[in-house]
């Protein structure tokens, strides 16, 4: 699959984008498996943000609605968590701030975005075959040469991503 955006100009921006969706990710699916262990645990994401609640279904948010979802300035994926707070939680909920104080999104295309986080979706961190040891890396290696071979032909770089 050959997904492009035209926020995405470059490898740095290209692990940027993929670094904060993968962190929502495998944070989700911690606090998943936390839950079922742990009596009243609760994930520091509000649950309107947590991965399971909007990425998960193929089906679901796409497109301009997608985009504000996470870009709105004050009701935004990105500025609540960027002002997370979570008083039984703080350490937890600081490394969230952190992380997203630090990060940016940078697809214009929310269907680009929606077909980068279905992809992700087909990777389940708590299989061992999943784990980075195995499936990930060669999602990433075939998406960097991908990028090498359209930087060598000449070709722009947009967001590139082919498991």
């Amino acid at each position: 699959m050959h997904d492009e955006d035209p926020g995405i100009s470059g490898d740095a921006q290209r692990l940027e984008q993929l670094g904060w969706m993968l962190f929502l990710k495998i944070l989700d699916e911690k606090d998943q498996e936390l839950e079922l262990i742990r009596d009243r645990y609760n994930s520091v994401i509000p649950e309107k943000f947590q991965w399971r609640n909007w990425a998960v279904d193929a089906e679901g948010i796409t497109g301009d609605e997608l985009l504000l979802f996470v870009t709105h300035p004050t009701e935004g994926l990105f500025a609540q968590l960027k002002e997370l707070n979570a008083p039984r939680a703080k350490a937890r909920a600081g490394i969230v701030r952190e992380v997203f104080g630090s990060v940016n999104n940078y697809m214009k295309s929310g269907f680009a975005m929606r077909k980068v986080i279905n992809q992700l979706n087909g990777f389940d961190f708590n299989k061992s075959e999943d784990r980075l040891q195995n499936k990930f890396p060669r999602f990433l290696i075939k998406s960097a040469n991908n990028t090498v071979s359209n930087e060598a032909s000449g070709v722009d770089t947009m967001m590139t991503f082919n498991p």
